[in-house]
């Protein structure tokens, strides 16, 4: 959320010195640990706001914090991957730590101070010299201090760009075995054909117009097999506890929550995905390829056949 040149109907003290309504000497940011390279801190799996926190200089304001009239917010807002959600800061700092497969290209981080209850008299020596002799009225959640304080990018992985290629290995095996197997790995879900069945694939892999067909025979079996695996141990609480300690220990599994926030706009949470059945699960990662892919072959047997007549 950010509140950039908003106009309020009554005094807010904003980091932006010509926004703002208080007088040049009352100040207010957010504050965050950045690394040498101006970056905010990252893991493999985590973008972590490091000992984020407020600085603000006005007594007034400073009063109604300390007597619970207000309380000062952060929001992470990122519109690529639908993602925003508001944390309560302090001015004593504390680390932020987001799941990175929730966010996607450029993301904003900026903080606030609302009010908490009704204040009758909002009335500061603070106040720029327009506003000195009036008093307001402030309902609850009324924004009295703003920071529109930064933004980062989260480059797209290609994780979440070929879902074929970065969830899954197609590999051939030297086994004759007409049975095709497959292994739950830890980045990759790895498929092994026979070489009969590789050389069909091999064929086939960059026909576009046989994705669904493809998918829907292959990888998404394969996929629910993978997914109820993990759900198996999640319900057993053998050792998952969040979605964050699934993707830890299998990075494919970004691309799971990618696929289900993007369709459904929800995040897909511990409780949710308990209660998710597999098979719907591994059709909205690949789009619905095996309702498509029934259409799409039942359109190449129509105009196959139409095409059998004509001749």
């Amino acid at each position: 959320m950010r509140i950039g040149n908003r106009i309020f109907p009554y005094p807010a003290l904003n980091n932006n010195i010509e926004l703002s309504d208080f007088r040049k000497s009352s100040t207010f940011s957010m504050v965050v640990d950045l690394t040498d390279k101006g970056d905010v801190y990252r893991t493999k799996n985590s973008i972590i706001l490091k000992n984020i926190r407020y600085e603000l200089v006005d007594l007034y304001l400073q009063g109604l914090l300390e007597n619970h009239l207000a309380k000062a917010a952060l929001v992470v807002d990122c519109s690529a991957s639908l993602f925003r959600r508001k944390y309560d800061i302090t001015d004593k700092g504390e680390d932020i730590i987001i799941p990175i497969h929730l966010l996607k290209d450029e993301v904003h981080v900026s903080a606030y101070v609302y009010t908490t209850s009704l204040i009758t008299q909002y009335s500061s020596e603070s106040f720029h010299e327009d506003f000195k002799d009036y008093s307001f009225e402030l309902e609850p959640f009324s924004i009295i201090a703003i920071d529109d304080g930064i933004k980062f990018k989260v480059n797209v992985d290609e994780i979440t760009d070929n879902k074929n290629t970065s969830i899954f290995m197609i590999v051939k095996q030297d086994d004759l075995d007409s049975i095709i197997k497959y292994e739950n790995g830890d980045k990759r879900i790895n498929i092994y054909l026979s070489p009969d069945n590789y050389a069909h694939y091999e064929t086939l892999k960059d026909e576009s117009t046989y994705n669904n067909e493809f998918f829907s025979m292959l990888v998404i079996p394969v996929l629910t097999n993978c997914i109820n695996e993990i759900q198996t141990v999640v319900n057993n609480e053998e050792g998952y506890n969040s979605i964050d300690d699934i993707i830890y220990n299998k990075s494919w599994f970004k691309s799971v929550c990618y696929a289900f926030e993007k369709e459904t706009k929800k995040q897909l949470t511990l409780d949710i995905f308990k209660d998710t059945n597999s098979f719907e699960l591994s059709q909205i990662v690949f789009n619905y390829a095996t309702s498509r892919g029934i259409k799409d072959f039942c359109e190449l047997i129509i105009n196959g056949m139409g095409s059998d007549i004509n001749e």
